[in-house]
């Protein structure tokens, strides 16, 4: 946690790396979400709804 009196960010502040590969055991392709994505945009729905749709679908 950062400390409260001073303008510091703590450790918590750090970033976490970044993965380039998707882990072995995923079996999603990049292009059909992409897809799925675009189709959801389309029909209107938020970036926050796209992404709970996605996270229920899986």
């Amino acid at each position: 946690m950062a400390r409260m009196h001073t303008r510091r960010r703590g450790s918590s502040g750090s970033d976490a790396p970044v993965a380039d590969e998707p882990p072995e055991w995923s079996d999603v392709d990049a292009e059909e979400i992409e897809s799925r994505v675009v189709e959801l945009a389309e029909q209107g729905h938020e970036p926050s709804q796209i992404g709970l749709k996605l996270r229920d679908e899986g």
